[in-house]
């Protein structure tokens, strides 16, 4: 089964969806119908009787009943964000006669502050509503039927029903997921899970790496390397471009982005270097008298997420965001050949998206150039700080500090720097060697960025 299957069946499965939302809209509104007759037959008579009176009192307590029923009150859910569903759709932006993107939900789920005052309720709602594209749309019947369904019969939907809910809805895409048979079907389906959110995110350098690696360099891609030669050599199980599942030998790995070093150094207590591409290639290692295969591009750990028990979307829609951001690094170089090899210089077009984040100064632009700062600011775009950053963002777009608090990145927004500068202890990234501390370029302790402006320089526009 092809990717446009598994996309055809999604459309399926929304389409019983809103097959079943019309029958109980209709309904609903049928017998609203049907309640306002019945009312204003009361009133067109002068006197009423008793039996008539209490037929009216009853039509009134029934159309209570079910203004109740459908829109329900929400107890320790959320704050700021209303009580009540009217409340919660006013602050949505979602009236009877509108209707917001699932875009526009995802872009509510930046705000930090905001979701963790609210128990990150839009990113639950958006991981809720997972299923859908970025252009798809969400109605007020919609959001109606999704507190209809947490409420139950008494009109009030409490913390765990509305988490029951939430992983009632998110199952749609888990189940789309699981129904893919082979490990292409599956790497396809997270492909174009992970192109959407990007979309949504309006991350343009990361679709723009995404769209690299699946189609300008997808020809570099050695999906059967010599094994015999190369001891690390991995043969890939599926491929698209140079994006494959392969096994390592670390089960504890995710995900891994290979590329090519023109140079290699230190600032401060980092090791730098300059990107100089992420094709396949042999080579003889000095040191170790051993030939090495680098299989460039991104790997994901076939053993994690095929053999293993991690066989969540959305756990593999992460790795592959925290990867293309390391994967933006073609955006920062200019790679060229001739007869003494490759050379690597500094792009304008990465410069100057420096520039327009905050993140150097005017006159640093002016005087760039390859001292070993210039170079620990450039790897800083598209280290581990930048990859570990997004993969933060994507986990609270999903509500992932409420519903995968298990992860250590899934947290509130003022603990997440702490979070990834203990995650890089923990993984081994930061780290004692030989008695001398060696941790990758952290630009809040060498650059005195900002995190929030970090954090806020993946978004391409902030007011798409």
């Amino acid at each position: 089964m092809q990717i446009s299957n598994n996309l055809l069946s999604l459309t399926l499965y929304k389409s019983q969806y809103k097959a079943l939302e019309e029958v109980e809209i209709n309904t609903l509104q049928n017998t609203e119908a049907l309640d306002n007759a019945a009312a204003e037959s009361t009133v067109t008579k002068p006197v009423a009787s008793a039996p008539k009176a209490n037929k009216s009192m009853l039509t009134a307590d029934i159309k209570t009943a079910i203004y109740n029923y459908t829109h329900p009150s929400v107890t320790g859910v959320t704050n700021s964000y209303g009580m009540d569903f009217d409340s919660i759709c006013t602050t949505l932006g979602i009236r009877p006669d509108s209707t917001i993107t699932k875009s526009d939900l995802t872009k509510l789920t930046r705000n930090d502050s905001d979701e963790d005052f609210n128990g990150d309720f839009f990113g639950a709602l958006n991981r809720a509503f997972s299923y859908l594209k970025p252009t798809d749309t969400i109605s007020y019947n919609d959001l109606m039927l999704f507190f209809m369904r947490g409420a139950g019969t008494d009109g009030e939907m409490n913390f765990e029903e509305y988490q029951k809910v939430v992983n009632q809805y998110s199952d749609i895409v888990q189940q789309q997921y699981v129904a893919c048979t082979t490990p292409k079907e599956k790497l396809e389906f997270a492909i174009e899970k992970t192109k959407d959110y990007l979309t949504e995110s309006h991350m343009e350098l990361q679709l723009m790496a995404l769209d690299r690696l699946t189609t300008t360099v997808a020809s570099q891609n050695v999906k059967e390397p010599d094994t015999t030669k190369y001891e690390n050599a991995a043969v890939q199980i599926a491929n698209v471009g140079q994006i494959a599942f392969a096994p390592e030998s670390d089960i504890s790995t995710q995900g891994s982005y290979a590329t090519t070093r023109y140079s290699e150094d230190k600032y401060e207590n980092s090791d730098i270097m300059m990107w100089a591409g992420d094709d396949d290639y042999g080579f003889f290692d000095v040191e170790s008298q051993k030939d090495w295969w680098n299989d460039g591009g991104i790997t994901l750990n076939s053993n994690y997420f095929l053999n293993g028990s991690h066989n969540q979307w959305y756990e593999l829609v992460e790795t592959l965001v925290h990867e293309l951001t390391h994967a933006t690094a073609f955006y920062y170089y200019n790679v060229t050949e001739n007869e003494s090899g490759l050379h690597t210089s500094f792009s304008q077009n990465g410069l100057k998206f420096m520039l327009s984040k905050g993140l150097i100064t005017q006159e640093q632009y002016n005087s760039f150039n390859t001292s070993n700062k210039c170079i620990a600011l450039v790897n800083s775009m598209w280290d581990e700080w930048a990859a570990y950053t997004t993969s933060c963002n994507y986990l609270d777009s999903i509500g992932a500090d409420v519903f995968n608090n298990g992860n250590d990145l899934a947290v509130d927004g003022p603990n997440e720097k702490n979070a990834i500068a203990q995650h890089l202890i923990d993984t081994g990234y930061d780290k004692y060697v030989d008695g001398v501390w060696t941790q990758v370029p952290n630009p809040m302790a060498y650059f005195h960025w900002d995190y929030n402006k970090f954090q806020s320089m993946f978004y391409f526009d902030l007011n798409a």
